[in-house]
């Protein structure tokens, strides 16, 4: 009797544990601990079913904001670039972006799951190159 309580016991936990959930203004990739592969199914908001060794790497579907400047709540400091005639600027950015759910699993291929800081660093490297075909006159008035 002790045998199929503690079969029935263990059955109830790994049920319990292969359930996961993906939160509101959230989707997710099933990830599997077991053979480190990653599925290319789109999981919305609710209670799934994966399997043991399985759970979610979410992704937001709101619209995300990243700010440069010197506020404490900054993701980084201003940019620092030159304009076309060489004058130093300091400038401040915010922009915001919206994941595309398509393109969630070659987004966690290329950059695992910090895909943030190399975002991050393409905007600067845009930002830098755009502020530096302006003289600083058009910079500053336009």
């Amino acid at each position: 009797m002790s045998c199929c309580c503690t079969f029935l016991v263990s059955v109830a936990i790994i049920v319990f544990m292969s359930l996961n959930s993906v939160d509101a203004q959230q989707v997710g990739l099933d990830y599997s601990y077991i053979t480190k592969s990653l599925d290319k199914t789109i999981y919305k908001p609710g209670f799934h079913f994966l399997g043991f060794g399985h759970s979610f790497i979410i992704y937001p579907t709101s619209m995300q904001s990243v700010e440069f400047s010197n506020e404490r709540t900054a993701d980084r400091p201003p940019i620092s670039s030159r304009t076309d005639d060489g004058l130093g600027i300091n400038f401040k950015v915010t922009y915001g972006y919206v994941l595309l759910e398509k393109g969630l699993y070659d987004l966690y291929m290329k950059y695992g799951e910090d895909y943030k800081t190399p975002c991050e660093n393409f905007a600067v490297d845009v930002l830098n190159d755009q502020a530096t075909k302006n003289d600083a006159s058009k910079f500053f008035f336009e």
